[in-house]
């Protein structure tokens, strides 16, 4: 690795994460929900969300030993914060917004692509006004991103030295990603596949089934049931979630209305471990309310619908935060996703028609020297196409995992078929002038 370029992306992040992070001091979009959820775990007051622990847990515990001790009354609408604990709050996700493109980067150099290619990708990342915003509040996708990617090259490591000790550490990262979000399970999914096809076909080198159940299945479940385990351990007293579980579950948080009831049988850890994951599938399956800036996931990768993220009041002049990526970046990248998708499969035919001339047998040799492309096209698919099977509303921001692959696309594109410096200089040009032009919706300032 070339360190000066990794920390050049790293002071282009810091410096697009960190420009009027203080700005706004009120509520933003969910924050009404994670900043509570988070206060909750620091309070030790039970309450229910769709999503798994993780993320709020590691919200709560930086904010906590940055210090935070002022519980604010969160809500809907403009909500202005008395104190400024609130950035402790915010302070994890900004962090891994900050290094996402650094660790892109990573990722695209242990794809083997060129320095330029591989620069690209992490430019790209660090400034994309909507991974920029959605990092930069008390949300989760930072880092259910990071821990994703985290897993990705610790995969990719796996893949040039069959090391068990990279390979866990993959396992690891991608739980992590699943225990933030379930869209995390696309991550932990594309390593099993990849991993699978290793292991059917590895060339001289023999591939440790047993170290690959123990680190992409075992240490997956453990570590789930683990955050669980300090989830419900860190929340026993009653809160604001009770109503949403039954009365057995009730039963084992302090101050409830069923803690002395001796007519109920309260439950042991598997049994809140079942009922509140069959909770969070059965209220997400029947989600059905509408939501104003919801989009079809057909939609994402030519902007979707931009979310308003917050609005000032009218006597602060009437500034507004939108939800909105870059342009650039994200219709080359989607280009690139068909440009990469035809390059695969001109190859592929190519090898069948070889094949039929010849009468070869197919074997696995040619999908492994298109490891690449066929990984980047895996992650694009599996986290774009697998929400046509989700029935509720969705927001732009849950393309964001299938972005980053395109993005890498492009790196990818950018060594295949273009070493034209005029296309190269169009690209970084025309993205910083749309970052520019949307920067007032992204840090929410004045436009004059």
């Amino acid at each position: 690795m070339k360190s000066k370029y990794f920390f050049f992306i790293l002071a282009i992040s810091l410096f697009s994460h960190l420009l009027f992070f203080s700005q706004p001091k009120e509520v933003v979009f969910d924050e009404s929900f994670f900043g509570d959820f988070s206060q909750d775990y620091l309070k030790g007051e039970y309450f229910f969300d769709i999503h798994p622990p993780l993320g709020k847990m590691l919200i709560a515990g930086t904010a906590k030993l940055m210090g935070y001790d002022h519980y604010h009354s969160y809500g809907f609408g403009s909500n202005e914060y008395e104190t400024n604990d609130y950035l402790f709050l915010r302070l994890l996700p900004l962090i891994a917004g900050i290094f996402l493109g650094p660790l892109l980067y990573l990722v695209a150099k242990a794809m083997n692509f060129s320095e330029r290619a591989s620069f690209l990708v992490g430019f790209f990342i660090s400034c994309d006004n909507a991974l920029i915003m959605q990092s930069r509040f008390i949300l989760l996708d930072a880092l259910l991103l990071f821990f994703g990617f985290l897993g990705v090259l610790y995969f990719l490591k796996y893949k040039k030295d069959f090391s068990a000790r990279h390979l866990a550490i993959a396992g690891f990262f991608a739980s992590c990603a699943v225990s933030i979000k379930w869209t995390g399970l696309g991550f932990l999914g594309i390593i099993i596949f990849f991993y699978l096809l290793t292991l059917v076909k590895s060339g001289k080198r023999k591939v440790n089934l047993p170290g690959g159940i123990l680190s992409l299945v075992v240490i997956p479940i453990v570590f789930y049931f683990f955050v669980f385990a300090l989830h419900f351990w860190l929340l026993d007293k009653t809160g604001p979630g009770d109503y949403m579980n039954t009365p057995e579950f009730q039963k084992t948080l302090i101050g409830s209305g069923y803690e002395n009831d001796p007519d109920i049988k309260p439950l042991g850890y598997f049994g809140k471990f079942i009922e509140e994951n069959s909770l969070m599938y059965s209220v997400n399956e029947k989600t059905t309310n509408v939501h104003a800036y919801s989009s079809k996931w057909y939609s994402w990768p030519f902007l979707g619908k931009p979310i308003l993220y917050w609005m000032s009041s009218a006597e602060k002049g009437n500034v507004e935060m939108f939800l909105v990526g870059n342009p650039v970046v994200w219709w080359s990248s989607f280009l690139a996703v068909l440009i990469t998708l035809w390059l695969f499969f001109a190859k592929v035919i190519s090898k069948l028609k070889n094949i039929w001339k010849n009468q070869l047998k197919w074997n696995l040799s040619f999908l492994r020297s298109e490891f690449v492309p066929l990984f980047i096209l895996t992650g694009f698919l599996v986290n774009w196409v697998s929400f046509v099977f989700i029935h509720r509303f969705m927001l732009v921001y849950h393309y964001f995992p299938a972005l980053v692959f395109s993005i890498l696309a492009l790196g990818y594109v950018i060594d295949k078929i273009t070493n034209n410096k005029r296309i190269l200089f169009c690209l970084y040009f025309e993205a910083i002038l749309f970052f520019l032009i949307l920067f007032p919706l992204t840090y929410g300032v004045p436009l004059f």
